[in-house]
């Protein structure tokens, strides 16, 4: 309100005081930092975090060094391994168990051939033993395996690998046979490429072990025949592609059995093997 020089009040027109009211707009300082306050925030909350996660931990092992056998619980809620998972012990074995070098010289090569399709071929158990092979009777005297008496120790090696979808396998059998024989190359000749179920064992070990089948066999994969100043020899390499590893054979295919019963199924299994 203003006075006029004569004594009498006046007013301002209402838009003056419009002009004269302070503008709200914020001002911000130089030092204004806008996540100063997130910033903050964030910090008391890692800081509360990290107090409850250590609140949690101390209490986790008050709980394992009252109880050890159980789990790393908390609050009572640790519930014991044994409890609900059942362990299956896999042991260590001694050096007799693992030197190298223990195939015995003598494989059994059985010709796909040989096998009667007419009949289920076995499959392994749940202790991985398979029983005999169905042999053809019809033509027994055409039947013919083939025992080899390797000049070097047979070697068995199997891989896996993971890949972008699956896992694929291979095994491999290598065979070197001493000598340039007539029955060597009469094999390699006709049988370059063939299907085989291989029969080996170990050295002091009665048990044989069997790998291939009629839907995966072994194939003769390649060969290497040598007559040069290095030696005279072959090397038989059967291979197939299979994350399967080898199998317990129920039966001797040598005839060589401890039982009664043994010798009677050996024998089949010899007049197979040596086409007698």
């Amino acid at each position: 309100m203003l006075i006029r020089r004569w004594g009498t009040p006046c007013t301002l027109p209402a838009f003056s005081e419009k002009i004269m009211k302070k503008n709200n707009i914020p001002v911000r300082h130089r030092a204004y930092n806008p996540n100063k306050g997130y910033s903050y925030v964030q910090h008391k909350g890692r800081l509360l975090f990290m107090t409850i996660m250590m609140l949690l931990g101390i209490v986790s092992l008050l709980q394992m060094l009252d109880n050890p056998t159980s789990s790393m619980g908390m609050g009572g809620a640790g519930v014991s391994m044994a409890s609900f998972v059942a362990l299956t012990a896999i042991d260590d074995v001694t050096d007799r168990y693992t030197h190298g070098s223990a195939i015995a010289y003598q494989v059994v090569l059985v010709p796909t051939t040989l096998i009667d399709m007419t009949k289920a071929f076995p499959q392994p158990d749940k202790d991985r033993m398979v029983n005999a092979m169905p042999f053809k009777t019809a033509a027994a005297d055409t039947l013919k395996a083939f025992l080899f008496d390797a000049h070097d120790i047979p070697t068995f090696t199997a891989t896996t690998e993971k890949g972008d979808i699956t896992t694929s396998g291979e095994n491999n059998v290598v065979i070197v046979m001493g000598g340039t024989r007539v029955e060597l190359y009469n094999f390699i000749e006709e049988y370059a490429g063939g299907k085989f179920i291989i029969l080996y064992k170990h050295v002091k070990d009665p048990q044989w072990y069997i790998i291939g089948e009629p839907e995966r066999p072994m194939i003769l994969n390649n060969t290497e025949t040598k007559d040069d100043k290095d030696g005279r020899y072959t090397t038989f390499t059967f291979k197939r592609t299979s994350v399967d590893l080898p199998c317990l054979y129920a039966e001797d295919p040598l005839g060589v059995t401890t039982d009664a019963v043994g010798r009677s199924a050996g024998t089949s299994q010899q007049k197979a093997v040596t086409g007698k």
